[in-house]
């Protein structure tokens, strides 16, 4: 599993990088105010070179105090085949990230996986959750982006993104002389 993920807590980079669409977990009751609220998530570097490594973005505005005890499970799927399955101690993902983390802190949880050598497409799916020392649920999030080959590449594509790009086809196809 380790080859697929390796989680850690960094600042941002400043690489290309493609933002995502992402929703809390469908009924997921958490109060914002109590919580951890994500506030964006992002691939870097964009695109992917087949066999490479990307770097899955979540900015992290903390609402309720992060301490020892708090733990994670993350899942991550390709089409309906699950690819990771990970769960730990929050605070002992990363040398970066030390507990306590404070009300009113900041920060980034990034995800950095490892592309198969040979171009594929299908859907990649991430879920989420993070829970408090005292099993109270902080966050739950599920993203998911559709990959393609383009061009033999391994393209992450947003469908609200592929559309815009079919309408342009579109538009300039129709303004074509013909």
């Amino acid at each position: 599993m380790a080859y697929w993920l390796v989680i850690t807590l960094a600042v941002l980079s400043g690489a290309d990088a493609f933002p995502i669409p992402f929703s809390s977990c469908a009924g997921n009751q958490a109060d914002d105010a109590s919580r951890l609220v994500i506030k964006s998530i992002d691939i870097s570097p964009y695109p992917v070179k087949p066999g490479g490594s990307a770097l899955a973005n979540i900015g992290l505005s903390i609402k309720k105090k992060v301490d020892h005890g708090s733990h994670y499970d993350l899942k991550i799927y390709m089409d309906k085949y699950e690819l990771v399955h990970e769960s730990g101690d929050l605070c002992a993902l990363s040398a970066t990230f030390t507990c306590p983390k404070d009300a009113d802190d900041s920060a980034v949880l990034q995800y950095k996986f490892q592309f198969p050598r040979v171009p594929f497409a299908g859907s990649l799916r991430l879920h989420l959750m993070i829970w408090n020392q005292n099993n109270q649920e902080l966050c739950c999030v599920d993203f998911s982006i559709d990959v393609r080959l383009v061009d033999g590449k391994t393209v992450m594509v947003e469908k609200d993104y592929l559309m815009e790009e079919v309408q342009k086809l579109i538009d300039e196809y129709s303004g074509a002389d013909m």
